[in-house]
């Protein structure tokens, strides 16, 4: 889900709205066939480099990525 962030700002968006672009785009395309039938997807989500972004941002991510998980994604 890399680029994200810039993806918005191009568009003159936040950030934020970015990665939650990002979000809803995993459902589309990004997701796998039912026919694969698969136990276990591992979803790229965070680096230690991402840490290193202002406080808000970080924050908002680990938010979009709670509400990710109690959605039973």
């Amino acid at each position: 889900m890399d680029g994200n962030g810039r993806w918005a700002e191009r568009r003159g968006l936040f950030r934020i709205q970015g990665h939650q672009a990002g979000i809803k785009a995993r459902g589309g395309p990004c997701a796998p066939p039912a026919k694969w039938a698969l136990k276990y997807l591992t979803i790229f989500a965070l680096s230690t480099e991402n840490l290193k972004r202002p406080a808000e941002e970080v924050s908002a991510l680990f938010d979009l990525l709670r509400e990710f998980i109690k959605q039973g994604h």
